[in-house]
């Protein structure tokens, strides 16, 4: 499947890349109610929106209740926890100041992914904070890995560009789906919606999942200074999960 959705995907977006060109400034609203102005370009970013927040809190429910995870003090402080695209950029602009030269190159691509994804605007975090927040909290985690050795980071900060890239794949999706939707819209994107409304969910899914897991690493050494090995004892433990959103990454870009 992943090879029929990466191909069809990216023929989509080739074909659509200018007619479905939007500034970004304009897919940021306060409300949904709000979002039914400026002559359509708000009802686009309503149906962006309610896109977003369906699949981000699908994925929430299936890592809070479907996974079987049995530590609910760990569950309940991950949920609490809602972080910001503007917060995982503060940390990697203060892990390059950590960062050897050897680094600088990982650490850099992280910071232009955050400042990409900060220009075509965060719908996402709009309409589910709760649960798109979580996955920019274990973006900013992962930073702490310039701690360790490089090739630990760059296991951990490749994950984190990874995600980014992502979350930047999904949103130009968003802005097509919206610009496509409706009965009027071409048979194949419609068969190219509906693959992607299968698929998108279980990625969101995995990216939580991962920050579940990094919450609960790092919080328990959260009484102790960042020292080098706290990620690399465990790199073998998040090997699995970084691969599989690398799959993912590869699929929808």
């Amino acid at each position: 499947m992943d090879s029929v959705l990466t191909s069809t995907f990216s023929g989509a977006l080739s074909q659509r890349a200018d007619s479905t060109a939007v500034d970004p400034s304009s897919l940021v609203v306060s409300s949904a109610a709000e979002a039914t102005t400026d002559r359509g370009v708000g009802q686009l970013s309503a149906v962006e929106m309610d896109f977003e927040a369906r699949n981000w809190r699908a994925a929430r429910d299936v890592v809070q209740y479907k996974r079987g995870h049995k530590d609910k003090k760990a569950m309940a402080e991950f949920l609490s926890r809602q972080e910001s695209p503007e917060q995982a950029k503060d940390s990697c602009i203060e892990a390059s100041k950590r960062a050897s030269g050897q680094y600088a190159p990982v650490v850099g691509g992280v910071l232009s992914k955050i400042e990409a994804f900060m220009k075509v605007g965060d719908v996402a975090m709009k309409g589910a904070p709760e649960s798109v927040g979580l996955a920019w909290m274990g973006i900013r985690l992962c930073m702490h890995s310039v701690e360790d050795d490089f090739a630990t980071f760059q296991l951990f900060g490749g994950a984190a560009g990874d995600i980014i890239g992502i979350l930047i794949s999904c949103r130009t999706y968003g802005k097509i789906y919206g610009a496509d939707r409706g009965p009027k819209g071409r048979e194949d994107f419609q068969e190219l919606h509906q693959k992607l409304v299968d698929y998108i969910p279980g990625i969101y899914t995995e990216i939580l999942e991962f920050s579940y897991q990094m919450s609960k690493h790092i919080g328990r050494n959260m009484g102790v200074r960042l020292l080098k090995g706290l990620l690399s004892s465990v790199a073998n433990k998040f090997g699995g999960m970084i691969a599989g959103i690398k799959r993912s990454e590869k699929t929808m870009s």
